[in-house]
């Protein structure tokens, strides 16, 4: 019997340590409570059609996380489990994080990634509510075919090279849609068909930062040699202070 009791004692340990709360050492007289709520940015600066799906009806599937001020996780939970509950925690100061979605990825579908981050502080014998705002943490791209292009039966298409790896996103002639991409570098290389012969130009590489809108315009330039390279490359990025406008450097790919 003594063995059994220690199997138990022993599956009881374990078990407790898959908790939602990791326990820290305190008198309760040190300890706080808070609870958490979440929300998510309103944005008008979309101007072009997405995949995206309403946030707000996916904010009980967000990942929570506290962090100490060393780093150490001390609670994961989803924000539909843990919206009712009073979170147990000594006086000191936390991060509290909210996630959704796959950072890592890029495209048109199953790409979108939001992140809250708030920090705060616990204090003795307290309650206080902790209110994170979750805003779009990759970059959101568009790509308009203007002017010319759209009365131009060749075929076209636009990659968008992502990272170092060179990866990318393809946007053909007849995409209306955003995709989304991480942050960092990001480079617009057109494909156009010209009686059979794929020419291929290259904009000079950018950086997208989280929460950005770029839309890239991409247009024929009437006035120079098709062998010479006629395409030409502006973009729009719009930042959650102000939208820059303006063209971008081609080089021309035989």
């Amino acid at each position: 019997m003594r063995r059994i009791r220690f199997a138990l004692t022993c599956l009881t340990i374990l078990l407790s340590g898959c908790n939602e709360v990791l326990k820290e050492t305190s008198s309760d007289k040190d300890q706080g409570m808070v609870s958490i709520g979440l929300t998510s940015e309103t944005d008008n600066r979309v101007r072009t059609k997405t995949s995206e799906e309403d946030i707000d009806s996916h904010l009980g599937e967000f990942t929570l996380e506290i962090f100490n001020s060393k780093g150490i996780r001390l609670y994961r939970n989803q924000f539909a489990a843990a919206a009712e509950t009073a979170i147990p925690l000594n006086s000191g100061d936390y991060t509290l994080t909210a996630q959704y979605g796959n950072p890592l990825n890029a495209g048109f579908d199953n790409a979108l990634y939001y992140k809250a981050e708030q920090s705060f502080t616990v204090r003795p014998q307290t309650h206080e509510r902790i209110d994170a705002v979750a805003k779009m943490a990759k970059v959101k791209i568009a790509v308009e075919y203007v002017n010319l292009l759209l009365l131009d039966e060749s075929e076209y298409y636009t990659d968008i090279e992502y990272g170092t790896s060179g990866d990318a996103v393809r946007f053909s002639k007849t995409e209306t849609r955003a995709a989304y991409f991480p942050a960092g570098r990001i480079t617009p290389v057109f494909h156009y068909n010209l009686n059979g012969d794929w020419k291929v130009y290259r904009a000079q590489p950018m950086n997208g930062n989280p929460n950005d809108f770029i839309t890239f315009k991409i247009d024929l330039d009437p006035n120079v040699n098709p062998d010479e390279g006629q395409a030409s490359i502006s973009v729009t990025i719009d930042t959650q202070t102000e939208t820059i406008e303006k063209d971008l450097e081609i080089e021309y790919i035989e």
